[in-house]
């Protein structure tokens, strides 16, 4: 089945809740959902007056009870993400609930040498996240602004997107311009990657983990999507892995 939207579609996500509903953000800065039982039209969708002015380059779902709830990013100068990176390399720490732009803007870190075109909580630890920019990939911590707490060698090929695993807290990965795919565990290996798989030729742009971690689907330059299975030792929680995440400083 083809989706099929009135705008280039940006970002799209499944329902955790219902496989069969999805919602996707567009180029014009509507917000779409389809039912795939009901065909490959949208079957509701923002009008343009309430919709983003920019582009939508992230939509997410929100835990609710409806399962219903949606969460979408833009550049359009409406802040809607608690973290964002910048193209400066900044990331900035942000309260939605301030009513006074002063305080919207809770604290601000850098040290990328470019835009930031990944950022991501760790699922166990919400106060370290990760971010992917020019050559390397960084671990930071909220209670510490000046330096990272961990980063990668510097890459010869440009690094394009990273995430965290849903299952390991230790384990995250990373895919670069000449189509490779790192996966990184600190406990093991803080040197280099623990495995390094050439994905395709071509670069990647895209890449996105099954929640119980058994998946991972990686996009490439030419539209191509690769499914790859992802072995159990890099998808199953190890003995004391929590407390020993909590522990490591030193840089990868």
């Amino acid at each position: 089945m083809t989706l099929k939207h009135v705008s280039p579609l940006i970002c799209l996500e499944y329902n955790p809740k219902d496989s069969h509903i999805l919602v996707g953000g567009s180029y014009n800065g509507q917000i779409a959902y389809w039912d795939t039982c009901k065909g490959s039209q949208p079957v509701e969708m923002s009008t343009l007056e309430h919709s983003h002015r920019d582009p939508v380059y992230k939509v997410i779902w929100l835990q609710s009870k409806t399962g219903t709830d949606t969460f979408s990013a833009s550049t359009d100068d409406q802040p809607t993400k608690f973290m964002v990176g910048t193209e400066q390399g900044l990331m900035v720490s942000c309260n939605r609930k301030a009513k006074t732009l002063a305080k919207k803007i809770v604290c601000t870190y850098s040290g990328p040498h470019g835009p930031i075109y990944a950022l991501q909580r760790n699922p166990f630890f919400l106060k370290n996240f990760l971010t992917v920019a020019d050559w390397t990939a960084r671990i930071w911590s909220e209670d510490i602004k000046e330096s990272s707490i961990m980063w990668t060698k510097y890459h010869i090929a440009y690094l394009s997107e990273g995430s965290w695993s849903q299952v390991r807290p230790s384990v995250f990965f990373t895919i670069k311009m000449d189509g490779t795919l790192d996966i990184w565990d600190f406990l093991f290996k803080q040197n280099n990657p623990t495995l390094s798989l050439k994905v395709c030729d071509e670069a990647l742009y895209s890449q996105y983990v099954q929640d119980n971690g058994r998946f991972m689907a990686c996009g490439s330059q030419l539209g191509t999507a690769t499914l790859l299975e992802i072995s159990s030792g890099l998808c199953t929680l190890q003995r004391n892995e929590k407390a020993l995440a909590t522990a490591v400083k030193d840089p990868l």
